[in-house]
């Protein structure tokens, strides 16, 4: 049935339009939008549902994720380094996972990201096998089934990793004929399913070979999609792909052989060298930025104003998951700049757009890196959007206006799970008024309560 959605002020991606309303179709699609007064009597015919009080902006895309590490909440946040928040509690979790414990920790993680607003997700997925041996692509499609419970838009990077040393990474190994079946069978079962897309993502340069990186590139071909890799998180990585790719950096590594190119996203991005960034803008590649976990891993920050300054797309993820609101995000990725750079507004001062280039970081950019096709409330396009309380006090004085305030609050201020009222993707309601609509909060917590005593006895 169509749809007509009215609200105090709806931002179509140029800024609010006062008393406005947008109208989709039974598909869910955008078909109209504009001023209430130009648009109502136009579509009398639609069911309306007007928002008082609120405000409607696009839903935020989050680029990268691994939902398996909200297990480890409490556990891990205090480690020496990467490495030994790798070895002592990243290999230690996976090895006691089972389908369940994967399936409810992307039920909890996915059920928290659209809280706080986001409706499109890129989750990048490497926990393929279990103790009995390669799983196919089994576990994938119970993290993809849980979105889709949950109505939570996702692009599954369906992660390629040959390299295993430690008992935890055998659960990631597969041959690279293993991983190409898999992921086409994962990609074939979900084909007719708007809510599910299915990409490759070689894991790295430690973890997939070139043989690996080389067969996910070719798969992202024959998809005509993106493909996904983590470059550059650590300062060693540089030394160790010196090391493997004949004295190269990781992103030259990458295109010695042959696998640089628009398609190309990479996850992090903190230690690309000078020459790297101007590689990335003329090959037009993308990053996808953690700013949140790379803080609370001591990652590194990314220079994300020179990045910009080429032109290279700059989308959000919340990786690690430490924090579950691409708002966030975006006010930590200009935050950590104004701290190295002792000044302040220095990303929205790149292209004298203010508050616009940080939110397209977290929607339109977002969108592109997982090949899908969000981000904005336009005509032909989902309507995957976030019901804003214009009362929520930390979007207070600025929400009286709706103006240009209102969008630096979203970023600056905001508290996103109380905020965000509703959720809707492809014109479905996936949040009303605040709750889950397919799980209550005392499912949630039992849920977890369960995994949390199964994980304690192994």
């Amino acid at each position: 049935m169509k749809q007509i959605l009215k609200a105090d002020f709806i931002d179509f991606g140029d800024g609010f339009v006062k008393d406005a309303c947008i109208v989709m179709d039974a598909q869910g699609l955008v078909i109209d939008f504009g001023s209430v007064a130009d648009k109502e009597e136009l579509h009398n015919d639609a069911y309306p549902s007007d928002f008082k009080g609120h405000i409607i902006v696009p839903g935020c895309v989050n680029a990268h994720s691994h939902s398996f590490q909200v297990l480890m909440r409490g556990y891990a946040d205090q480690p020496i380094n990467f490495a030994d928040w790798v070895s002592s509690h990243l290999y230690p979790t996976v090895l006691k996972l089972d389908d369940e414990c994967i399936e409810l920790a992307a039920i909890v993680a996915f059920a928290q990201m659209l809280k706080a607003g986001t409706t499109s997700l890129g989750e990048f997925h490497y926990i393929h096998n279990d103790a009995q041996g390669p799983g196919g692509h089994r576990i994938d499609e119970i993290v993809l089934s849980a979105a889709r419970r949950l109505g939570l838009r996702t692009t599954m990077a369906r992660c390629f990793y040959d390299q295993a040393k430690r008992p935890g990474q055998e659960r990631f190994r597969e041959t690279p004929e293993q991983a190409i079946e898999a992921t086409r069978a994962l990609r074939d079962a979900f084909k007719d399913d708007p809510l599910a897309t299915v990409i490759p993502a070689p894991h790295s340069l430690h973890g997939a070979s070139r043989e690996m990186i080389e067969a996910a590139y070719q798969l992202a071909e024959e998809f005509d999609c993106p493909y996904h890799i983590h470059l550059s998180e650590q300062k060693s990585d540089l030394e160790y792909s010196r090391s493997l790719y004949n004295g190269l950096t990781p992103l030259e590594a990458l295109d010695s052989i042959g696998v640089l190119s628009s398609r190309t996203v990479i996850v992090h991005g903190l230690w690309l060298t000078e020459k790297e960034r101007a590689l990335l803008s003329d090959r037009g590649g993308s990053l996808v930025y953690n700013p949140t976990t790379n803080m609370a891993l001591g990652d590194g920050v990314a220079n994300i104003p020179d990045l910009m300054s080429k032109g290279v797309p700059i989308a959000l993820g919340t990786d690690a998951n430490y924090t579950m609101s691409i708002f966030s995000e975006m006010r930590a990725m200009e935050y950590l700049q104004r701290v190295q750079k002792l000044e302040m507004g220095v990303l929205p001062r790149i292209d004298g757009r203010g508050s616009a280039s940080l939110l397209e970081s977290g929607r339109i950019h977002g969108s592109r890196v997982l090949g899908t096709k969000t981000g904005r409330l336009d005509k032909g396009m989902p309507a995957d959007l976030v019901v804003i309380d214009r009362d929520e006090p930390s979007l207070l004085p600025a929400s009286v206006t709706g103006g240009e305030a209102v969008r630096n609050a979203l970023i600056s201020s905001m508290i996103p799970e109380t905020a965000v009222k509703h959720v809707f993707v492809q014109g479905q309601k996936s949040i009303s008024h605040g709750q889950l609509v397919s799980f209550s909060n005392g499912e949630l917590a039992e849920m977890m309560e369960k995994v949390t005593r199964k994980m304690a006895e192994k």
